[in-house]
């Protein structure tokens, strides 16, 4: 209330604390009079008690709630960036319980149909793929590698998927998938080739690819061979396109131990009815495994060993596995020679199976991938020297093949690329270390003790030559591969 002494009428009289102005607080109007004034005062903020506070709060954020203007665009781009990146079907703009929740937010809130939001996310996939997509391809300082599949669904309709890996400019491994749509029949090599080679000048990005990973298809042999001739009329393959073409090893390791356990179909059955159904507790127990079969199993389960650990290292999607895949290959093909000439009838019958089913695909090692663990420091070309020392003798064909080619791609790299200095970087990122089954850690540790040959000691020196005159890292040491 204003004291007597500033009271001009005699009448009783309020001042607002905010602006100081004075009005009328008679009982008769006072209560009107102050509703009057607080609609107008200039220093009143218009936000109620809740949005004092979650403005003042940080726990909440600092965005303040009384200040946010309702984008309807906005708030579309955020529903359909839920449903991408939640993988929600587009019908979920139209339950009712969602749109209970948006309107009880929001009551004028724009609801949209599963029609509506298809078409926004088709918006935003263009969009994306010119602004972003696109411009990280490109950006890309080295070449991209493609790994392509094409699979039928349960309505027997085809579809297509081809996904790009490739390094950023901060040399970091990164994955996309450049296409996933409807391919109609039919499925055979043109068709297949064609698709591929539009999708690539679609992207821009048919002068930057490296290597082609496919399975055994046999469409699959003819689309990559038509899709290397239009590559290289372009000149836009490396070394000759040498290299183009890599075998998908998972689906290559998954060949050879089915041609294995064809031996033992029987007896793996038996094993499967014996979970739910024990001899002694169960009078209606028919299916137990002989003693032989037991053994038989116990043998081919250590030789399926190597191949479980191979594909565990060739699963990997947040690390490279092309520096896995020579160590890997190496041990399978070593302990299937080794079982085959062994003196066991049984393993010896199986290994062969499997030895004809490996040597069909890779009855030579793929130089790319054994150029790989050359570039792995704890490897480098003493590993392959030393694998091909074991399977094919000293100074083998293959292994000065692998070298030639490795010179002649490095030469390639260097003739239009400016040098950079390398670094060696911190060894606690990833692991990239196989795990060593009791055969494979008697071979490392031969191959530890392995003396290798400098055969470069009479050339001029160059990077590659540097590097390999190095010193191998610890065969154990956990290393960023692609950093170092």
């Amino acid at each position: 209330m204003v004291p007597d002494s500033e009271k001009k009428d005699g009448k009783p009289r309020a001042r607002c604390k905010l602006c100081g102005v004075t009005y009328m607080a008679a009982s008769k109007y006072g209560t009107g009079n102050m509703k009057c004034h607080i609609d107008t005062c200039l220093r009143r903020s218009s936000r109620d008690i809740g949005q004092c506070l979650l403005s003042q709060n940080s726990g909440f954020g600092s965005v303040s709630v009384g200040n946010l203007k309702f984008d309807s665009n906005e708030y579309r781009e955020l529903l359909i960036a839920a449903i991408v990146k939640h993988e929600l079907p587009c019908r979920f703009v139209e339950y009712s319980g969602v749109r209970s929740l948006l309107q009880y937010l929001r009551p004028d809130v724009p609801i949209i149909s599963r029609n509506t939001a298809k078409a926004d996310l088709v918006k935003m996939y263009h969009r994306e793929k010119k602004k972003r997509i696109r411009c990280f391809l490109n950006d890309s300082p080295g070449r991209i590698s493609l790994t392509s599949d094409l699979w039928t669904s349960i309505t027997t309709d085809g579809y297509t998927c081809i996904t790009a890996h490739f390094l950023d400019k901060k040399w970091v491994l990164q994955k996309r998938v450049l296409n996933f749509s409807f391919m109609p029949p039919p499925h055979n090599g043109i068709s297949l080739s064609e698709k591929n080679f539009n999708l690539l000048c679609e992207w821009g990005i048919q002068h930057k690819i490296f290597a082609l990973t496919l399975d055994n298809a046999s469409s699959n042999d003819v689309s990559v061979e038509l899709l290397r001739t239009q590559l290289n009329i372009k000149k836009a393959l490396v070394c000759d396109c040498e290299f183009f073409h890599l075998r998908c090893c998972a689906h290559i390791l998954n060949l050879v131990v089915q041609d294995g356990l064809k031996e033992i179909d029987h007896a793996i059955q038996k094993v499967r009815e014996s979970i739910n159904h024990l001899e002694l507790t169960d009078s209606n127990f028919k299916h137990y495994p002989s003693n032989s079969e037991w053994e038989k199993v116990e043998k081919i389960k250590g030789l399926l060993s190597v191949f479980y650990e191979a594909t565990c290292d060739f699963s990997g999607t947040k690390y490279p596995t092309a520096n896995l895949y020579f160590p890997a290959m190496f041990f399978i093909y070593f302990t299937l020679k080794r079982h085959s000439e062994g003196e066991d009838d049984y393993m010896k019958r199986i290994s062969c199976q499997m030895l004809t089913k490996f040597e069909k695909y890779w009855f030579e090692f793929n130089v790319l991938l054994a150029i790989a663990v050359i570039l792995d420091p704890r490897y480098k070309l003493h590993f392959v020297d030393f694998s091909y020392t074991k399977l094919y003798g000293d100074c083998s064909i293959e292994f000065m093949s692998v070298r030639t080619k490795m010179a002649y791609l490095f030469m390639e790299y260097a003739s239009s690329s400016v040098p950079t200095c390398s670094t060696m970087t911190s060894e606690s990122n990833v692991s990239g270390v196989q795990s060593e089954s009791s055969v494979n850690k008697q071979v490392f540790q031969e191959f530890d003790s392995f003396r290798h040959d400098d055969l470069s000691a009479h050339l001029h020196k160059s990077q590659l030559d540097l590097y390999l005159d190095e010193s191998r890292a610890d065969r154990n040491a956990k290393i960023d591969i692609i950093s170092f």
